[in-house]
C-alpha cells in the first residue's frame, strides 16, 4: 500500500528493496536498472519505536519503483513519465540515505527523467565532533564525478540536471539540534560530553501532471554518551546537580536529547 504524502510530515520512513539485476554495470562505477525490473508492490509496517518501515515485493506490474543503492558506486533507472489516469507506478522511492546524494536528470523531447542514487563512503568514512550535514570535499567531488560519468553513459538523451540533493541539504536542519545539546548539556565542572546525530533521508515522489515530483524526508535523533564513574557522580552531589544523577541513575550512560522523529520534510528544489 502506498503511503498517503500528508503521513511524511510527522512519521519517520525507513526503507528497504528487493535486489535486482542492473541492466550494466559491474565493470564500472555504475549500475544502471531497467525500469520494468524494479518495479514493484510495497508493503508498509509499524516498525516499533521507529515510526514505519517500507518493504519491496517486485512485480513487474507493481504501482511503485525502487532504486537500490551501492557503495562507492552509482545507481539509476530511466524513471518513466507517470501516465494520467491514476493507472501504472504511482509511487518512486530510493533507498535511505546519510552520505548518499540524489540526482535528477530531465531527458529530451521525454516527461521521463534519469535518477540517481550515489555513495562516495570510500572518501569520507564520517568522524567525532562534525556537524551533522558536514562532508568532506573529496566526497563531494567524487560524488559529482559518479554523476556525471553516469550521465554520459545515457548519452545525448540528457538534457539537464535538476536535482542535485545531497548530505549538505538535508541533515542541515540537525545542526542546531546537536549544537544546542552541546551548549546546554553538562553540569558545571563536569567533563564535556558529546552529543551524536544518528539519522538518514528517505527520498521518493509521486505523480504531479503528467510528470513526477520529488520529496525528502529527514529523521532521527540525538543522544549523548552522559558522563559515569564516581568522579562525576561525587562531582555531580557536591555540585547540587541532582537532575543529572536522577538520569543517570534511571536512564543509565545514553541520554536522548531529541527523540527518534521526522526533523525536516518537503519537496525537493529544482536548480535554477
Amino acid at each position: 500500500m502506498i503511503p498517503d504524502k500528508t503521513s511524511f510530515k510527522n512519521v519517520p520512513y525507513t526503507c528497504s528493496g528487493g535486489s535486482v539485476k542492473p541492466l550494466f554495470g559491474c565493470k564500472t562505477s555504475h549500475y544502471r536498472f531497467r525500469y520494468i525490473k524494479s518495479r514493484c508492490n510495497i508493503t508498509v509496517v509499524n516498525n516499533t519505536m521507529h515510526g514505519k518501515s517500507i518493504s519491496a515485493q517486485l512485480n513487474e506490474q507493481g504501482d511503485s519503483v525502487f532504486l537500490p543503492w551501492q557503495e562507492n558506486h552509482i545507481t539509476s533507472l530511466r524513471l518513466e513519465a507517470p501516465l494520467q489516469a491514476n493507472i501504472g507506478v504511482k509511487f518512486f522511492y530510493t533507498a535511505n540515505m546519510h552520505g548518499c546524494k540524489f540526482y535528477v536528470d530531465t531527458i529530451k523531447r521525454s516527461n521521463d527523467v534519469v535518477v540517481y542514487h550515489a555513495n562516495a563512503k570510500e572518501e569520507d568514512p564520517g568522524g567525532d565532533n562534525r556537524a551533522p550535514n558536514s562532508q568532506l570535499p573529496a566526497c563531494v567531488q567524487k560524488l559529482d564525478e559518479l554523476h556525471g560519468m553516469a550521465q554520459r553513459e545515457y548519452g545525448n538523451i540528457i538534457q539537464k540536471n535538476i536535482i542535485s540533493f545531497g548530505k549538505t541539504n538535508y541533515f542541515k536542519d540537525a545542526n542546531p539540534l546537536v549544537a544546542l545539546k552541546k551548549v546546554r548539556v553538562l553540569p558545571v565542572g563536569i567533563r564535556k560530553r558529546k552529543a551524536e546525530w544518528g539519522g538518514k533521508c528517505f527520498v521518493y515522489a509521486y505523480p504531479a501532471g503528467g510528470k513526477w515530483k520529488f520529496y525528502y524526508q529527514t529523521f532521527g535523533q540525538v543522544s549523548y554518551d552522559r558522563p559515569s564513574g564516581a568522579g562525576n557522580v561525587i562531582l555531580g552531589a557536591i555540585t547540587g546537580h541532582w537532575k543529572y544523577l536522577h538520569k543517570l541513575r534511571t536512564e543509565g550512560k545514553t541520554g536522548i536529547v531529541r527523540p527518534f522523529s521526522v526533523i525536516s520534510s518537503g519537496e525537493i528544489p529544482i536548480l535554477g
